[in-house]
């Protein structure tokens, strides 16, 4: 190994991990020793991915105190230091990180599920959507064997505790409601419209028919389903609202024939 290298490699492991083996190549003045002088780049370096997670966990940062955001963050840098080229990446696993060490703080784990989900929802590929003049056109045949691929950027996630009023609490800078359990677990598919990440909670039945839609099942399979919620007769006009609810919100992408 080269000088220059050995100089580089020892900067990047003391920056990553701590550690001596870059103090030999540092020397202290009267301002600063060898050691604070690297600890400058320690401490620049973490502080770098402090502020990366709070700017893709805005839920999360906005929902915890400043001592416990930044505790949870620093604990999370070291156990998943970051590997890749890109910083967008960095966090991916805190949702699991937190549920895994904060089990007396749920609501912690969900909150930064709904950040990392409305991130992969803007990061998504763009495809036109479905209009509604398109599913207006389709023969009466073409019903019972329509299937649906979903816009790239379309999201389910379900949810115990009351993440999206704090959340949008936290980003209309209004006060936050406490953290409480809600009645009973809620289907929110989240979604981008433009350059807007949308979502909205759905009713029991429309989340069992997006998660049967999703699963390539026809429409008159996912009907079918609906049977579950409705009385047979309801079914029709039920199922019909719900497609034309999706297109309006533009989550389907293409209507497969």
């Amino acid at each position: 190994m080269s000088g220059l290298t050995k100089i580089q490699t020892d900067f990047q492991s003391y920056v990553l991990e701590g550690g001596d083996d870059a103090l030999q190549h540092v020397v202290g003045s009267a301002r600063g020793s060898a050691e604070q002088r690297l600890d400058v780049y320690y401490q620049a370096y973490r502080l770098r991915l402090l502020e990366v997670i709070g700017s893709n966990y805005p839920g999360l940062k906005g929902m915890l105190s400043g001592e416990e955001f930044i505790a949870v963050c620093y604990a999370y840098i070291d156990k998943y230091p970051s590997t890749q080229p890109s910083i967008r990446w960095f966090g991916s696993y805190l949702a699991d990180f937190l549920e895994e060490t904060q089990a007396d703080h749920p609501h912690w784990a969900e909150m930064a599920c709904f950040d990392r989900v409305r991130d992969k929802a803007f990061d998504a590929a763009d495809v036109n959507a479905v209009t509604v003049e398109r599913l207006a056109g389709l023969a009466a045949n073409a019903w019972s064997g329509l299937r649906f691929e979903f816009q790239p950027s379309v999201q389910k996630l379900d949810l115990l505790w009351n993440v999206c009023d704090i959340w949008r609490a936290v980003r209309k800078d209004e006060p936050m409601p406490e953290p409480e359990l809600l009645a009973e677990r809620t289907t929110v598919a989240v979604w981008r419209l433009d350059l807007t990440v949308c979502w909205r909670s759905m009713p029991g039945d429309e989340a069992a028919a997006l998660v049967a839609a999703m699963n390539n099942q026809s429409f008159s399979d996912v009907c079918a389903g609906l049977c579950d919620w409705h009385d047979e007769s309801e079914v029709p006009a039920r199922g019909a609202g719900i497609l034309k609810q999706w297109v309006t919100d533009g989550l389907i992408g293409r209507l497969v024939l």
